[in-house]
């Protein structure tokens, strides 16, 4: 009668499809509320699925269901389906390319497949009775088991609660509760005896359909093991723990996608010859690239997943490059190659590579790069030129970027015409000596982080910023007490209006000249902590700095050996300098604020100045 009061109790309740027609019980009759509410409210259904079977034998086709569930195994570093090896063996690999399969969500069943590749395949044994098969990300497959893999789940002489989740008989999902019996056995049969204490009984039921079901515990709703079947008597079922299974598996090894580069070249069918020419003995690239595979046969296009497979269409050439892992050196990799329009680093994890300069140096058609979080760069020590001249990026993303081992960061953007904002806030820069050039004409650059910059080793600040229409720009954290070039750091940066370097120490910066060149909106300099007791070079320094109406320069200290020659040449509004030193003043009051001196030739600074890029400047842009 109690029992009838339960059950119709359950009957009552609001989820009525948990009610105990979803219940295989073969120990109890009465079940508890508790116990079945918290495995319900789990929701650990997804995490189980039906295996649609197709079997040949005889000349004959036989289905039939089993079931499998997904777990993540951190050891691994591996999402994995795992059922019995009764369920899915080599033979079956052998005649199927695809595994079917069904996930219960919300009562209804959502129908997959997923190729069984081989290297998909990661172990398999008969007599454990177990099949081990990867999920990739592009399975979408959702949820995941957890398991303990730092122990068998039970201890000695406890009686354990657990319950299985299974498709009996190929119907809906459904629960059995019970308890381990014994949790270790021993087998005098030889043949089994490598099951010995590996295995454990348990009294919950099962019917068929149940192969390859796992084994839960309530106490932490973590996966204990594997069921495996029935005993002879049929008194308990037998099932593997899932610890000793896991420890059979393989570590991951790399494959051929783990160090590969996709790209995507838009070009015509006649220049399919130049693509391949780029990567030729001229530039050493053969010394790094292990495979090229070119316009995969157009049946491999229903293969194609992440990149793993490139094939071609009309205008459009998708190639797959993989990196030998000794390499070291990828140096001028894709420089010049104009006709590549995106490329993606999707596993790089070499971590010798040291040398990534001019990488994707005037690609002029580039406009998308991805770097995954696998694009490993911490050994990198070169990264000058390597986005230079990219005309046509818009958009970096540089998550993945460690740049904790970086020397030179010099041209890194250096004509990326077409950027207009850059997060830089992950960049580790304690390293890096040279950063000239290295945001120069980015002629679209409106917002740049700089905030995590620590710039205390850099040397040459030369033409950093030059060319950039920015309108703030925060340097409060700039560390310069070791730079001894800032010639033509913010010249042209014509939007800038203020602009407070008072945290600027330039005590060995040897060359101010065109400093602020060319900053027609700029009012307001605070040039309060400067020091130019080593400058050897200042003219120009404020040349047509049209809207500054007065500086003070009382921290100046400089005599007739340090070039002053058009510091203040078309200020036009400048009226007042506070300064105490007589060769300013005098450089002051000699030209008067509107008067321009004799015309600047950019061709002598060249010849004189080893600092200057010659090939950077149009001189017409000085007449």
């Amino acid at each position: 009668m109690e029992g009838n009061i339960i059950d119709e109790e359950f009957i009552n309740m609001d989820d009525i499809y948990f009610c105990e027609e979803n219940i295989i019980n073969q120990a109890n009759t009465i079940l508890d509320y508790g116990r079945i509410d918290k495995i319900m409210n789990a929701k650990l259904n997804d995490k189980v699925c039906k295996i649609k079977l197709k079997i040949k034998l005889d000349n004959k086709i036989i289905t039939g269901t089993a079931s499998g569930f997904f777990c993540y195994i951190p050891s691994k570093e591996m999402k994995v389906l795992i059922t019995n090896n009764h369920v899915i063996n080599q033979t079956f690999l052998d005649d199927e390319n695809k595994l079917i399969f069904s996930i219960e969500i919300d009562k209804k069943e959502i129908e997959k497949e997923i190729n069984l590749e081989y290297e998909r395949y990661k172990y398999t044994n008969a007599k454990k009775d177990f099949t081990i098969i990867e999920i990739l990300d592009e399975d979408n497959i959702e949820s995941f088991f957890e398991i303990d893999e730092n122990a068998l789940g039970i201890g000695l002489g406890e009686k354990k609660q657990i319950f299985s989740i299974q498709y009996p008989k190929g119907e809906n999902l459904k629960i059995s509760l019970g308890i381990i019996a014994k949790e270790k056995l021993i087998f005098k049969n030889p043949e089994l005896q490598e099951l010995n204490n590996i295995s454990f009984a348990y009294d919950i039921g099962t019917e068929a359909g149940s192969s390859g079901s796992p084994i839960i515990s309530e106490d932490n709703l973590r996966v204990i093991g594997l069921h495996k079947g029935a005993s002879k008597n049929k008194k308990y079922n037998l099932g593997i723990y899932l610890k000793n299974i896991i420890e059979l598996i393989p570590k991951k090894e790399k494959n051929i996608n783990e160090n590969v580069i996709y790209c995507k070249y838009e070009i015509n069918e006649d220049s399919v010859n130049k693509i391949i020419k780029i990567f030729d003995n001229t530039n050493d690239i053969m010394d790094y690239i292990n495979k090229v595979i070119i316009n995969k046969k157009e049946e491999e296009k229903e293969k194609i997943k992440k990149g793993k497979y490139r094939f071609k269409e009309k205008g459009i050439i998708f190639v797959e490059y993989h990196i030998k892992e000794n390499t070291i050196n990828l140096n001028k990799l894709f420089y010049e190659c104009n006709y590549l329009k995106e490329v993606n680093f999707p596993s790089l994890i070499n971590n010798q590579i040291t040398n990534m300069s001019r990488m994707l140096e005037k690609c002029s058609l580039l406009e998308k790069i991805t770097f995954s979080p696998l694009f490993t760069t911490k050994k990198v020590l070169d990264m000058s030129y390597m986005f230079s001249e990219c005309e046509n990026l818009k958009d970096l993303n540089f998550e993945s970027f460690n740049t904790i081992s970086v020397k030179n960061m010099s041209n890194m953007f250096n004509g990326c015409k077409l950027l207009e904002k850059l997060d830089l806030s992950n960049f580790e820069t304690e390293n890096v000596e040279d950063m000239s050039y290295m945001f120069c004409d980015c002629i679209k650059l409106q917002e740049i982080n700089l905030k995590s910059f620590n710039t205390v080793n850099v040397t040459n600040m030369g033409h950093m910023f030059s060319l950039c229409p920015l309108e703030n720009l925060d340097l409060s954290n700039f560390n310069t007490k070791n730079v001894k070039c800032m010639t033509f750091m913010f010249s042209f940066c014509k939007n800038l209006e203020n602009l407070d370097l008072s945290s600027f120490n330039t005590e060995n910066v040897e060359d101010m000249s065109f400093m602020f060149g060319n900053c027609e909106n700029l009012e307001q300099i605070d040039l309060s902590s400067f020091n130019t007791a080593n400058a050897k070079n200042m003219s120009n320094m404020f040349s047509d700095c049209k809207s500054l109406e007065n500086l003070d320069l009382m921290s100046f200290n400089i005599d007739e050996k340090v070039k002053i020659n058009g510091m203040f040449k078309n200020c036009e509004k400048l009226s007042f300098i506070k300064s105490n030193n007589e060769l300013i003043n005098n450089e002051y009051k000699g030209i008067g604020p509107t008067i321009s001196i004799n015309p600047f030739h950019p061709e002598e600074y060249f010849q004189n100045n080893p600092l200057w890029n010659q090939n950077f400047f149009n001189f017409n842009l000085f007449q």
